[in-house]
């Protein structure tokens, strides 16, 4: 969201071939995996379309280009960018320190053995 126009709502980017086979199949799939958890409903997905013959993606990476072509006509100066891209969670730090600056050669000496889940380590 633009902090200068806060009426102004972000765009989300169109659907991928994949997206699109789950949002297709997703229902199909909790059916007949009621118990299933939304991580397992989507392995399943995902094992589903790494099987799928490639015309039957050809079908789908179609309709995404269809989405993707529809929706640059409606947002023609959309660009999308990672808002999190390098930032830590609370974003104060990078979230991949470079090795330049940090000394590896010296070892901590405060670390002592302990107690690590419920085994005893040296």
């Amino acid at each position: 969201m633009d902090p200068a126009d806060p009426d102004k709502k972000e765009v989300r980017r169109p659907m991928n071939a994949f997206l699109i086979f789950c949002k297709r199949h997703r229902s199909m799939v909790r059916e007949k995996n009621p118990n299933l958890d939304n991580r397992n409903v989507t392995r399943i997905l995902g094992d589903l379309w790494a099987n799928l013959k490639e015309d039957e993606k050809m079908q789908y990476t179609d309709l995404a280009k269809q989405y993707k072509d529809a929706f640059m006509k409606a947002n023609p100066d959309y660009k999308w960018h990672n808002p999190e891209k390098g930032m830590h969670p609370t974003g104060l730090l990078p979230r991949s320190p470079t090795k330049e600056g940090l000394d590896f050669t010296r070892a901590d000496q405060t670390i002592t053995p302990g107690k690590l889940a419920g085994k005893f380590v040296c």
